[in-house]
């Protein structure tokens, strides 16, 4: 009896010296706990509250040790050995989502995802094994789907008896801080893509906008002071040149003035339904004398009555460049294959060609902006802007839809991009 009596004592002393700790943190105006570990003083703090959980459990030292660990703000909870949920605070309920009454003798498998849960029982195993501090890194999402990133920071608690009766871990929730770094990822990365942006608009004035030009002017002048000088067929040749450098003007400077005003977000897209035979038909119309030029058959496999959910303009803008771009970069006597295919509520639509082909390495930058322009084919003679294909990717991509490309060098490409069905 006197031994029980003295051994109340010393709790009692003990909770006088954790209620002074208890009051010395509350009043430290030190900035919060580190995300990477746990103050010192906090970790001793709750070893020695968790020391009395083995004894005399039903009465005060149950009551006091809930007492104490619902005025520590950062949510707290303790497991057994096997996992199971022994106790938690106030900010704990609330971090997760659930009250205790949801908690109280549950396996943390039950509560967590299983990742998240089979990484929890990994690093317990670890504590147990090791009996010192760990702190940790996680991302887990509560109860109503929202993502949170956490550090934990778990050491062992004991019984009077000095055996080990479970694990408490303290959270820091670092959310607000990762979803700020996350955020200055990406106004870097925008930051990067303006400039690049700008690199590529000086780019395409200065090179690919001047070489036209500097054709045209060339044979413009030999005409105007040497005309006579040469024969008609030879004057038709210098014709000839000097139109095929204007289309190639013209083309250039409209994709240009399309590019800028969807860079300055001038473009609308109004989603329609839209029957891809008849778009499809409309783009080879336009396209057909070209083909006929240089040789090219267009073949066209749509099934009847196939609709597409999307904008007219755009979507025709990307039709006109996938299949100029397979005309253009095709043999002589090639051939051109525009399919479509429905699949998962989305339509594919391929546009093929057994020309030239494209490089590996270049198949993975065609539709960026920040390197330097692709060629088609093994010469640099077939060197472009790429300006068209990034209108592409851009005119897909604001119609909800994908884009990608296939190639090998000498056996042609396909160009292929996905749009939504549109349903009755």
């Amino acid at each position: 009896m006197a031994d029980k009596e003295k051994t109340k004592e010393q709790l009692l002393e003990k909770i006088e010296s954790l209620k002074k700790q208890i009051s010395e943190l509350e009043g430290d105006d030190q900035p919060d706990t580190a995300e990477d570990e746990l103050q010192p003083d906090m970790a001793n703090l709750l070893n020695n509250v968790m020391q009395f959980a083995g004894f005399d459990i039903s009465n005060l030292q149950f009551d006091f040790l809930n007492a104490m660990i619902n005025n520590i703000p950062n949510p707290v909870y303790y497991i057994d050995t096997e996992g199971k949920y022994l106790g938690c605070n106030q900010s704990y309920e609330k971090f997760i989502g659930r009250k205790f009454d949801e908690l109280k003798d549950k396996n943390m498998s039950d509560i967590l995802s299983k990742d998240v849960a089979e990484y929890e029982k990994e690093k317990d195993q670890e504590i147990l094994k090791s009996n010192k501090l760990v702190s940790y890194e996680i991302q887990f999402y509560n109860r109503e789907g929202k993502p949170k990133d956490i550090v934990i920071s778990k050491s062992l608690f004991k019984n009077i008896d000095g055996s080990v009766a479970g694990i408490i871990g303290v959270i820091n929730d670092i959310t607000e801080k990762r979803e700020a770094e996350r955020a200055l990822i990406q106004s870097e990365r925008k930051l990067r893509e303006a400039n690049a942006t700008k690199d590529k608009f000086f780019s395409i004035i200065s090179h690919d906008l001047k070489s036209p030009f500097v054709t045209l002017l060339g044979f413009t002048e030999m005409l105007a002071d040497d005309y006579e000088e040469f024969d008609e067929e030879t004057r038709k040749g210098f014709i000839k040149d000097i139109q095929d450098s204007a289309k190639k003007s013209f083309g250039l400077m409209e994709n240009l003035l399309q590019w800028s005003s969807s860079q300055r977000g001038e473009i609308e897209i109004t989603p329609e339904k839209l029957d891809l035979n008849e778009l499809v038909s409309e783009t080879v119309n336009v396209l057909e004398p070209v083909a006929k030029q240089k040789c090219v058959k267009v073949n066209v496999e749509i099934p009847e009555q196939t609709s597409i959910q999307a904008d007219k303009n755009t979507i025709s803008s990307v039709l006109r460049n996938l299949v100029s771009n397979a005309i253009k970069f095709n043999k002589e006597d090639g051939e051109v294959k525009i399919s479509g295919e429905t699949k998962d509520n989305c339509v594919n639509v391929k546009v093929e060609d057994n020309g030239l082909g494209i490089s590996e390495d270049d198949v993975k930058s065609l539709f960026r902006l920040d390197v330097p322009h692709k060629k088609i084919g093994k010469t640099t003679q077939n060197k472009g802007s790429g300006l068209g294909l990034i209108l592409c990717k851009e005119f897909v991509d604001k119609n909800n839809g994908k884009i990608w490309v296939e190639s090998e060098l000498g056996k042609g490409s396909m160009f292929s991009f996905s749009l939504p069905v549109k349903k009755n």
